[in-house]
Parts: structure tokens; sequence; C-alpha cells
């Protein structure tokens, strides 16, 4: 009977500590303050509509920016950018960045890759992207 009971308390226990819940980068809670209306409209109001999206997607080739205020506190920024480059006609570089800050201040994330295409239908790609934390990773 003790050992139900000991298992049932560190199964408890282990229950307890999975429930908390963290972000990536290990932000706890949302402040709900910021959850308005006017908050969400002014964010909408910043994106890029449907045509220049199409417009960014087929280019190969940019950068864009987007940005304005959202309340009293808060400032709104995106950031993308991709360079694609041709080496040989079977083989091309990419990079891409990427920077969204909104509730906060978050780091650009990059993306490299390289691509070969050793027949037209065939194509093989290698991607790497940075990492965070990896001291803390799991």
């Amino acid at each position: 009977m003790r050992i139900l009971i000991l298992l049932f308390l560190i199964c408890l226990f282990n229950l307890a500590n999975f429930m908390r819940v963290k972000a990536f980068d290990d932000t706890k809670t949302i402040e709900p303050s910021y959850h308005v209306q006017e908050n969400f409209l002014d964010f909408k109001e910043y994106q890029f509509h449907k045509l220049q999206e199409e417009r960014w997607y087929e280019s190969q080739n940019g950068w864009r920016t987007s940005g304005g205020s959202i309340s009293v506190d808060l400032l709104y920024h995106y950031l993308e950018v991709k360079f694609r480059k041709h080496l040989r006609p079977w083989i091309s570089t990419g990079f891409q960045l990427k920077q969204e800050e909104f509730f906060k201040i978050t780091p650009a994330r990059f993306q490299v890759d390289v691509e070969l295409r050793p027949q037209l239908w065939l194509g093989i790609a290698l991607l790497g992207m940075q990492e965070y934390g990896k001291r803390h990773a799991a």
C-alpha cells in the first residue's frame, strides 16, 4: 500500500511539473492588457495584402519591411530578406531572414540553403537554421 501511495505522489508531482507551460523563449505569460481589438486592427493594417504576398513569394531576391505603432507602449515591426544566387545551372544557394517583433523583441531567424538539380525534375536541398539555447535543450 505504501508503494502505491508513493507512486501516486510521484505521478502527481510529475503532472504538476508537466502542467507548467512555457513558450520557446521561456515566456510564461502574455499580458492580457495587450489583447484589445484596437491592437489587432493596427496589427492587420501593417501586414502585407494578398497581391504583395504573391509578388514576394514569386520573387527570388529582395527585402521588405513593415511596421508601426500598435499602442502607446507597443511597436510592431516585420522584416524579411531573401537572396538566391545561381552558381551553375544545376546548383544555387539561398539566404532568408525573417524577424517579427510584436509583444516581445525576438531574435532574427535566418535560413541558409544549397540546392542541387542534377535533372530538371529532380532537386535536392540542404537547409541550415541557427538554434538558440543548445545548452538547455532536452
